[in-house]
């Protein structure tokens, strides 16, 4: 067997492998014996070029992924959010190479503006590694959102990846957390979604957006804190800490800001849960109530979907997003559940290495970066 040959069969064996077929049913959709697909991965056969190229289609790869020669591979992960977009390249679990970006949620800044931050991400991250060595993830806020999966799908194939997948960045948190077990996996970020994982399934509860979600989030935080605020300066409500310390960041003028939240939309609103807890850690009964409020919201989630859990107890549950780097809402929601089937974990790394570990995943390799 030649070097080529060689190369071929061994791409050919562990990508099938890891795309779940045996070597029957990969013949049985190709539409050729079992026995021929063995020659080929035996490496005393090549497939004829038609064969070849629907090979690539099956197995979702570029072709120059299984005409590859040696071993060295890269893992892309990209976590994409409503506030920041992380890029990080392992080679095996070494890392080659961290960037951090603006913002690339599609329902927020565009998907023109998404696809530019995610292009810059990937040409800053891989440098002048062939991507054709390189597997990525993207798990992306707003991928789901009416047709951007398809753009986002069709944007990544051209760059000749290895190999990738793309969800939404759920996806990462459940890679990071409970990898591929059962588990609860809460974004407290500036928008709030769970999902629940077992048997292999993820059901997605709350996550409605921020028309709907009614809590857990910056935004909401960010919003009933401002609401406060303003009733506090025509009167109607009371003026306390948080209401000084937000008149203190607006300028004093609430009128004039009030046209600056509306055109900066929902991060702006968001970034003001950080004054709400704030004063909340400084004992203000209104901060405190809106703390206690959404910590609520959240908790009764969560017990939502513990209910009837078929899986091991207690139930692993992985926090993750900007508000769960506060202590005083981790440890509220942890006292919110104490006593029930619920373990409370704030996730111990970034989302993005989630995504690596899927990147590893499609290439077969599962280690961890």
């Amino acid at each position: 067997m030649d070097d080529f040959s060689y190369d071929f069969s061994n791409n050919l064996r562990r990508i099938r492998k890891n795309r779940g077929y045996t070597q029957k049913s990969f013949a049985q959709k190709l539409g050729y014996s079992e026995k021929t697909v063995s020659k080929w991965e035996c490496g005393s056969s090549f497939p004829p070029l038609d064969v070849f190229a629907r090979i690539c289609e099956i197995l979702s790869i570029d072709s120059r992924v299984l005409l590859k020669r040696g071993n060295a591979e890269y893992f892309l992960g990209i976590d994409g959010g409503g506030t920041k977009t992380e890029f990080l390249l392992c080679s095996g679990d070494t890392v080659i190479a961290s960037v951090i970006l603006g913002e690339s949620n599609a329902c927020d800044t565009g998907m023109e503006n998404s696809l530019s931050v995610l292009q810059n991400g990937i040409r800053l991250a891989c440098g002048s590694i062939p991507l054709s060595s390189v597997w990525m993830h993207a798990g992306l806020a707003g991928f789901k959102s009416g047709n951007n999966s398809r753009i986002y799908e069709n944007f990544f194939s051209e760059f000749g990846f290895a190999g990738f997948s793309c969800d939404s960045d759920n996806s990462n948190v459940i890679a990071a957390g409970p990898g591929f077990g059962d588990g609860l996996t809460v974004i407290m970020g500036t928008g709030f979604c769970i999902y629940k994982v077992i048997g292999g399934n993820k059901q997605p509860i709350g996550g409605w957006g921020y028309f709907f979600d009614e809590g857990g989030s910056a935004f909401n935080i960010g919003r009933q804190a401002l609401s406060a605020y303003f009733s506090s300066e025509d009167g109607t409500g009371r003026q306390s800490l948080l209401t000084r310390f937000i008149s203190e960041k607006t300028g004093g003028k609430p009128r004039e800001y009030l046209a600056k939240l509306y055109e900066s939309g929902k991060k702006l609103i968001a970034a003001f849960a950080e004054t709400a807890i704030k004063a909340a850690a400084c004992g203000d009964e209104i901060a405190m109530k809106i703390i206690d409020d959404n910590i609520k919201f959240v908790a009764d989630k969560l017990l939502a979907a513990a209910a009837g859990w078929e899986g091991e107890i207690p139930i692993k549950t992985y926090l993750a997003g900007g508000l769960t780097k506060s202590a005083v809402i981790t440890d509220k929601l942890k006292q919110a559940l104490v006593g029930t089937s619920l373990e409370i974990n704030v996730l111990g790394q970034s989302p993005v290495t989630g995504a690596v570990i899927l990147a590893k995943n499609l290439s077969g390799e599962k280690k961890s970066c």
